[in-house]
C-alpha cells in the first residue's frame, strides 16, 4: 500500500489487496487481484487484468485492453479509456463508461453520467436499477457527442432501462444521426424481439400494429423530435444488399403519414436513397434519391428510387431520411425493400 505501482510490470501476479497507490496495476498482462483501493489508476493500462473490486479510485479502469472487472464503485470514472473491458457492476462513479470502444457491462447504477461516449459498447443487465430492481438512478444515463469525435453508438440486450431514459445533449440544433449516434435497444422492455432506437433528434421503434397490407410484418415507427431538421436528420435505416447485378435496378419503400400533419415534408425532408458503385475500376459510388411525398395521413405511398445500374455485381446500401418536425406527428416506414 501507499506505493507508486502496486504491480508496474511483468505476467501473471496474484495480489490479494493494492491500496492508496498512483496505480493499481501500471501494466503487464493477466494479473489477478482481488481488491483495488483507493488509487489514482486501479487499472492503468496492461491487457487482460482481473479485479474483483475497484473502488474509491480516480480511474477505475484508466486503460489497456481485456480487463474484467466484477464491480467498480465510488470512483470518478469508472472506465476511462480502452477496448474490450468487461465489468459486471459500475455503481456512484461520475463517468460509469467515459470513452473507448467495446466495452461490455451488465448494469449501470447511482452515476452522474451512465455511459458518456466511446462506440460498440453492450450493456447486458440493467441502467439505474440495483440487482433487486430498486431505483439507483444515474443523473444521466446516456449522453450524446455534438461532433464525430464525440459520438455515442451501444447496443442494450434485454436490458431493464428507465421507461423515460435521461439523455444529455439530445435534441440539439444541427446535431441528427451524423456519426451514426444511438442508443439501441434490443429486446426493449425485455419482450423478445422488440426493438427501439434513440437517435439524437429521435425515436425509431419497431412496430407491429400498423402496418401495410402485402408488405412487412412490421413497420418502423418514426418518431421526430423538435430540433429534427435539414440540419439535424433522422436515419432511419441503413440496409446492405449484398451482390447486386451490374444490371438495372428498380427498387422502392412505403411510408406513410400517422395522421394529417399541416405541413407534409418535401422531397429533401423525407427520402429513400440507394448508394451504388458506379465506377468499376475507381470504385466511385454515386446516389440516387426517391422524389416521392405524402399528401394524407392513412395512404401507403411508393417512395421509388429511381433506375440506377452498378457498374459492377457489388453491395448496394440503401438509407432513409426523416428531417422534419411537427408537433406530435410521425410516420411509418414499412419494413420492406421492393424490387420491381
Amino acid at each position: 500500500m501507499g506505493c507508486s505501482n502496486g504491480i508496474s510490470g511483468g505476467i501473471g501476479h496474484i495480489v490479494e489487496t493494492i491500496v492508496g497507490c498512483s496505480s493499481g496495476t501500471a501494466g503487464g498482462t493477466g494479473h489477478t487481484v482481488e481488491t483495488i483501493v483507493g488509487c489514482i489508476y486501479g487499472i492503468s493500462t496492461g491487457t487482460s487484468c482481473t479485479v474483483a473490486t475497484i473502488m474509491g479510485c480516480t480511474y477505475g479502469i484508466y486503460n489497456g485492453t481485456g480487463h474484467t472487472v466484477e464491480t467498480i464503485t465510488g470512483c470518478n470514472i469508472g472506465i476511462s479509456n480502452g477496448t474490450g473491458h468487461t465489468v459486471a457492476t459500475i455503481m456512484r462513479c461520475i463517468y460509469g463508461i467515459h470513452t473507448g470502444t467495446d466495452h461490455i457491462v451488465e448494469t449501470i447504477m447511482g452515476c452522474s453520467y451512465g455511459i458518456y461516449t466511446g462506440t460498440g459498447h453492450i450493456v447486458t443487465g440493467k441502467i439505474g436499477y440495483n440487482a433487486s430492481d430498486e431505483v439507483v438512478a444515474n443523473a444521466y444515463d446516456f449522453r450524446f457527442g455534438s461532433v464525430d469525435t464525440h459520438s455515442l453508438n451501444i447496443v442494450l440486450r434485454g436490458v431493464k432501462i428507465p421507461a423515460s431514459p435521461i439523455f444529455n445533449s439530445r435534441n440539439i440544433a444541427g446535431v441528427g444521426s451524423q456519426g451514426n449516434q444511438g442508443v439501441f435497444s434490443e429486446d426493449h422492455g425485455k419482450a423478445l424481439g422488440a426493438s427501439y432506437a434513440y437517435l439524437p433528434v429521435g425515436d425509431v421503434i419497431k412496430n407491429s400494429v400498423t402496418v401495410r397490407g402485402g408488405g412487412a410484418a412490421t413497420s418502423l415507427e418514426v418518431v421526430p423530435l423538435s430540433n429534427c431538421s435539414i440540419y439535424a436528420p433522422i436515419q432511419i435505416f441503413e440496409w446492405t444488399e449484398l451482390s447486386v447485378a451490374a444490371s438495372a435496378q428498380n427498387k422502392s419503400v412505403y411510408i406513410r403519414a400517422d395522421s394529417a400533419w399541416s405541413v407534409y415534408p418535401i422531397a429533401t425532408e423525407l427520402y429513400v436513397e440507394a448508394e451504388y458503385i458506379s465506377n468499376g475500376v475507381t470504385f466511385a459510388r454515386t446516389t440516387v434519391s426517391s422524389t416521392a411525398v405524402l399528401s394524407d395521413g392513412s395512404t401507403w405511398v411508393q417512395f421509388t428510387i429511381p433506375e440506377f445500374t452498378p457498374a459492377v455485381a457489388g453491395h448496394v446500401r440503401y438509407r432513409a431520411y426523416l428531417k422534419k418536425y411537427e408537433a406530435e406527428k410521425k410516420i411509418y416506414v414499412d419494413n420492406m425493400l421492393v424490387s420491381a
